[in-house]
């Protein structure tokens, strides 16, 4: 350990904090006071470091204050409490740790890959945190974008659940009918596809859902379950029909040309 005087008082610099020192000197006070031990002082190694602490925690002080106040005033122009969240720009470099602060942008929505569903814009004067009356109008018509985005969507998933609800309560109470048509389960009839570029692939799903109305759609046709099993009942009469015409040509006695 080193040694130091300041304003004729002769210190041990230690690498310890500036509470770790006060807390040794108050304990030691005694022993100081009579000259037997020097007070502990931290190096310029831990004061440095301290107050670089310290104006960091100023800073993210002062930022949880800004984003508190953005916030705010967001939350008034966001009635359906779309995610926004406020990340810094940096200039120079990707990396943040070695570019520049140079502002400040708004997330607005969420979501990754295909899923997301979210826009951003600058915000903020320079690097002072937060959002100015034409910076806050500008967000208000983005919000309002991707609130209309995830409402369509969550329609589109409410309108999908409630088909698959009443296809599946359908089967449930018709099991005689589905074992007919041979259907014993729900399906859009979407397209599916897996893969990319020249190797895409697709399945083409025959549709079997069930209308509010209490209607079938299978496949590209919609009927009631009595045409249904009128349909599917034909069916098995002409398949029938065929199976023993068939039958009849293989036992039939070919007469010899005249």
């Amino acid at each position: 350990m080193n040694t130091t005087i300041e304003n004729n008082q002769q210190f041990t610099v230690v690498s310890e904090s500036s509470k770790a020192c006060t807390a040794h000197n108050e304990a030691n006070k005694a022993m100081i006071d009579m000259g037997l031990e020097f007070p502990w002082k931290p190096s310029d190694r831990i004061i440095t470091q301290e107050l670089n602490e310290a104006k960091a925690n100023e800073a993210r002080a002062l930022r949880a204050k800004q984003e508190s106040i953005v916030a705010t005033e967001v939350s008034a122009v966001n009635p359906t409490n779309v995610p926004v969240r406020v990340e810094s720009v940096y200039s120079g470099s990707s990396n943040w740790s070695s570019g520049h602060h140079s502002g400040w942008k708004m997330i607005i929505g969420s979501g990754y890959g295909s899923d997301a569903n979210k826009t951003w814009m600058a915000i903020g004067e320079g690097t002072r945190l937060c959002i100015t009356a034409k910076q806050l109008e500008k967000a208000k018509a983005k919000i309002a974008q991707v609130a209309a985005v995830n409402a369509a969507e969550a329609a589109r998933r409410n309108a999908k659940q409630t088909v698959e609800q009443r296809t599946a309560a359908f089967i449930n109470a018709n099991p005689a009918f589905c074992a007919l048509v041979g259907h014993t389960s729900f399906n859009s009839g979407e397209t599916v596809s897996w893969g990319s570029g020249r190797n895409t692939r697709y399945s083409y799903q025959t549709a079997f859902l069930v209308n509010e109305d209490g209607s079938v759609k299978i496949g590209g046709e919609t009927f009631t379950v009595a045409q249904w099993t009128e349909i599917y009942n034909l069916r098995a009469a002409q398949a029938e029909a065929m199976k023993a015409l068939k039958a009849s040509f293989a036992t039939a006695t070919i007469s010899p040309a005249s």
